[in-house]
C-alpha cells in the first residue's frame, strides 16, 4: 500500500503526495540502489495525481499496520486530512 507517513520534501502525508504531485509514485525513485523497479507499466507517474485532477471526488483508503487510512479530494485538492481508524 501507500506509505502513510510524512513525506520528507512535501511535508504532508505521502498519501496526498502521491496522489497530487506527478512523477511521486515509488517505481520511479531510482536515486537509491535498488528504489525504484526495474521494469513498469503506466504513464512515468502520472496516473493516479491524474486521475484525481481531473474527477469531482476521490476517496483513498489504505490498510497498513492494521488500521484503515482514509482522505477525501475534490478536484485534485485535499478536502480532509488523512484519517487513521481501527
Amino acid at each position: 500500500g501507500i506509505p502513510t507517513d510524512v513525506h520528507p520534501t512535501t511535508g504532508v502525508s505521502s498519501v496526498e503526495t502521491v496522489l497530487t504531485v506527478l512523477h511521486a509514485g515509488g517505481k520511479f525513485d531510482n536515486q537509491n540502489a535498488g528504489g525504484g523497479y526495474k521494469v513498469s507499466g503506466g504513464l512515468h507517474g502520472v496516473g493516479i495525481s491524474v486521475v484525481n485532477a481531473l474527477s469531482q471526488n476521490v476517496k483513498i483508503q489504505v490498510d497498513r499496520s492494521g488500521k484503515e487510512h482514509v482522505m477525501l479530494f475534490e478536484r485534485g485538492v485535499a478536502t480532509t486530512p488523512l484519517q487513521v481508524s481501527n
